[in-house]
């Protein structure tokens, strides 16, 4: 269901126990991935209400949530937000994330039924393809030893 309203949405918010929010924008790819995991979610998992916002229509909504990241998946519980989802650093920091994935980190921060633990498998991905990883990656391959501030800023 999308909604670009603030009274729908805040309507929404009131009446569902758990509901899943995906801020998206038409042109973002990932915005695109996490449409089609979502789309398969909310056919399985009716306890839960899945909405799409566009951010572009909606900037009052954007603002007040704190939106700063395409795709932000916004977890709300009891008419209260309680976490948001920037990206897609929880589901393993790449774009091949399964459904299944989703469906346990939703499931962990308490919006969604499932039993299946899929944290290795996130673990595993986000180690080999996370930022931190190339963070970490850059850091060891660079020698900083020879270098003084100076270089730091070139």
């Amino acid at each position: 269901m999308e909604i670009n309203d603030p009274k729908e949405f805040f309507n929404a918010a009131k009446k569902s126990k758990w509901m899943v929010v995906h801020f998206y924008r038409s042109v973002t790819v990932r915005c695109q991935i996490v449409d089609a995991h979502l789309e398969k979610l909310c056919q399985e998992h009716l306890e839960t209400r899945f909405i799409k916002i566009d951010a572009e229509k909606s900037p009052f909504l954007v603002e007040k949530l704190g939106i700063i990241l395409m795709p932000t998946i916004v977890l709300i519980k009891d008419g209260k937000t309680e976490h948001s989802i920037h990206g897609f650093d929880e589901f393993g920091g790449t774009d091949d994330f399964t459904t299944a994935d989703m469906a346990y980190v939703l499931a962990s921060r308490g919006v969604l039924n499932y039993d299946n633990d899929r944290s290795e498998e996130i673990r595993n991905r986000s180690t080999k393809a996370g930022l931190n990883s190339i963070r970490l990656a850059t850091i060891r391959a660079s020698n900083y030893d020879d270098m003084d501030d100076s270089d730091l800023f070139d």
